[in-house]
């Protein structure tokens, strides 16, 4: 993924299955990584927890259950 999508295309591309969860997590906390060193938007990340979201959001998507 070289850039981010919309909200909007983000869910049409999960519901769709041409984009998981992990993936646009992983792709936004990467984005993070690189610039937040120059614009200081984030007192505090929770890698961990963005990540255990994402995957139970994986999760449910393989059951057919998408929450948006």
């Amino acid at each position: 993924m070289d850039r981010l999508p919309s909200i909007s295309d983000a869910a049409s591309l999960s519901r769709g299955g041409r984009l998981r969860p992990t993936e646009l997590v992983d792709h936004c906390l990467t984005r993070i990584r690189q610039s937040e060193d120059r614009v200081h938007a984030w007192v505090r990340v929770n890698e961990q927890g963005a990540r255990a979201e994402a995957e139970r959001l994986d999760d449910l998507a393989c059951q057919g259950r998408f929450l948006g």
